[in-house]
């Protein structure tokens, strides 16, 4: 079978159309990337935003490569919380330092999300493979409608408040403005009385003027002892600062060891109070009885002196003489002291004047306890 010229042309244009249409898309896909050498770079994130494998890397705005796996990080972070990782491969000649700033952001409003790397400053050193960089947690819009769903909240809130508010300031208008009537009322109805008042208090602070300043000197006097008082007691207080320190700490000393003290000697100090009301008592029934008693003595001794009064009276009288003629004897020896030494035929002035009347001396003495019981 042979083949036309046609037909050679034909296979070799359809063989050229294939080789243009594999560079093509070796051009366009990731075919030129697989041959090329690549870097692992691994982000841990908090949350990847909806960010997926073969989402572009881009390295200060330019592509530098594409995410390769995302996965849960085996350990937790210091609150528990899961994170997740994020590996990419990137161009081998950029170089991710450790302050580098890793982002997850969003290709417009209706683009995809990709991983955002801003570089690090040259001082920082560059990561090393297999270290990780922690990225930053991106702003999420759920987020946004949770705060704006509070601010609503918030201001609902504050609008009620307001509410509330007004309504109570024109109840409080309305209850200050009656206020203000009734005040009104009671200033008209009592004008006459306020007036006086008011003149009255004028002249009382007249008065008090003229009182202070004719006073004026005695109460700077006053003032001025008040102050140097005051120094004084100051001064008393920061010098026997250390004595009074020591005093209230010797108080609290003696406090801790006086409820030391009773803590030790409750039980004894609670017989001994028991013993003492079981004794008060007793002592009690005791002086009752005996005040009963006394009283009992003392009208026995009143009847018996209001029996016997006249013998006492009489007895009382009969001391009283017996006094008087001792005390003649004691004048009559004093005047005659051999009296003592030898009898007298003298007789007395009384028993003479007895003898003279021509009365017996012992029916004179009868006579005279006879008056005496009479009386």
């Amino acid at each position: 079978m042979e083949y036309r010229s046609s037909d050679y042309k034909a296979g070799m244009f359809i063989f050229l159309s294939l080789i243009a249409f594999a560079v093509f898309i070796f051009m366009l896909g990731d075919v030129k990337e697989r041959f090329t050498p690549k870097k692992n770079v691994r982000v841990v994130f908090n949350f990847t935003v909806g960010l997926e494998i073969g989402a572009p890397v881009r390295y200060a705005g330019l592509l530098a490569g594409r995410v390769q796996e995302i996965d849960l990080l085996n350990s937790l972070d210091e609150e528990g919380v899961d994170r997740v990782i994020v590996q990419a491969q990137i161009n081998p000649s950029i170089k991710v330092r450790r302050d580098s700033i890793a982002t997850i952001k969003t290709s417009g409003l209706m683009g995809g999300p990709y991983l955002d790397i801003r570089p690090g400053s040259s001082r920082s050193p560059v990561l090393a493979d297999g270290e990780q960089l922690l990225g930053q947690d991106s702003f999420q819009f759920t987020q946004m409608g949770d705060m704006v769903e509070e601010v609503v909240l918030q201001v609902r809130k504050f609008t009620q408040l307001a509410d509330s508010l007004t309504v109570d300031s024109r109840d409080t208008l309305k209850a200050f403005k009656v206020s203000l009537e009734n005040l009104n009322g009671i200033l008209v109805d009592n004008r006459g009385e306020i007036r006086e008042n008011l003149k009255n208090l004028a002249r009382v602070s007249g008065e008090l003027y003229k009182v202070l300043e004719g006073n004026g000197a005695k109460i700077g006097q006053t003032i001025e002892h008040i102050h140097s008082f005051t120094k004084k007691a100051d001064r008393l207080m920061t010098d026997k600062e250390v004595n009074f320190v020591k005093i209230i700490e010797q108080t609290e000393g003696l406090t801790a060891q006086l409820e030391s003290l009773l803590k030790e000697n409750r039980v004894g100090i609670t017989e001994l109070v028991k013993s003492m009301k079981e004794d008060t008592g007793t002592i009690a029934k005791n002086i009752s009885s005996a005040s009963n008693s006394l009283d009992e003595t003392l009208h026995q001794s009143s009847g018996i002196l209001i029996e016997n009064r006249r013998s006492i009276l009489e007895m009382i009288q009969n001391l009283n003489e017996s006094s008087r003629n001792l005390k003649a004897i004691t004048e009559d020896v004093k005047r005659n002291p051999w009296k003592l030494v030898r009898k007298t035929d003298e007789q007395s002035e009384e028993t003479k004047k007895e003898f003279k009347d021509g009365i017996k001396p012992s029916k004179v003495r009868m006579q005279r306890l006879d008056k005496l019981s009479q009386n």
